[in-house]
């Protein structure tokens, strides 16, 4: 190898963590609100409670298209499109996607 190679095989491996994509998805737990009483009346709810699943994604490229699929026993549950953003502290971009109460 050249001098400048080794200098360019460097640099490469020094900005090599910041070319990984990284999603992260979180689990959250809504439970039904509990009953209430006013006066001698009381009420509540027969909601279960319900999971909702976040996907957010970092260090992707500005602009392009990301398809998001979580998937439940071989079926598709939820899924979205988006495109990452440029901005934040990171090199790249991001997106962020919630799926509501379908999971």
């Amino acid at each position: 190898m050249v001098p400048s190679s080794r200098s360019q095989a460097r640099t490469d491996n020094a900005d090599a963590p910041y070319r990984l994509a990284w999603v992260i998805m979180t689990r959250t737990r809504h439970d039904p609100p509990s009953s209430s009483c006013d006066g001698d009346s009381c009420s509540t709810t027969n909601e279960s409670p319900y999971y909702t699943v976040g996907v957010r994604g970092y260090y992707l490229t500005p602009g392009a298209r990301v398809i998001i699929k979580i998937v439940s026993d071989g079926r598709i549950v939820w899924n979205a499109s988006t495109r990452p953003q440029a901005g934040g502290t990171g090199p790249g971009g991001n997106y962020g996607g919630d799926t509501g109460n379908v999971v």
